[in-house]
């Protein structure tokens, strides 16, 4: 196989965010067939421009598929998912909350702030990201 095939073939197997937890098709069972099809493209649509920008984050964890208010951010009057982030060892780097017009907050783990995501995420200009 030539050493361009076999480039594009990794790069393209790269860019693919795994999704672990509550599975995404729930979203339509707990929020309904009008608002849950909304939540999987804001949820799917977050993640991969955060994996894009931060390509060491592979994972995210759905917590939960039932939209819901903030315990992190009661000011926050909208519902919001919640998701984990972990890199591709493993590493739990922190939360992200989802709202469905796609704006998100990250709330970041003791190793999200020591290995310098939090800083990266916040630096990125990703679309959506609410500074905190």
């Amino acid at each position: 196989m030539s050493r361009n095939v076999a480039r594009g073939l990794h790069k393209a197997s790269a860019s693919l965010m795994q999704y672990t937890g509550a599975p995404l098709e729930e979203m339509i069972i707990t929020n309904g067939t009008i608002e849950g099809p909304l939540w999987i493209d804001a949820t799917k649509a977050v993640c991969n421009l955060i994996e894009k920008y931060v390509p060491e984050i592979t994972t995210a964890e759905i917590q939960g598929s039932k939209a819901h208010f903030s315990s992190n951010y009661r000011e926050d009057q909208s519902f919001v998912v919640t998701v984990g982030l972990k890199t591709n060892a493993g590493t739990r780097i922190g939360t992200i909350h989802i709202h469905q017009d796609k704006t998100w907050k990250f709330l970041a783990s003791r190793e999200g702030r020591e290995g310098g995501f939090a800083e990266n995420i916040a630096q990125a200009r990703i679309a959506g990201f609410i500074n905190s």
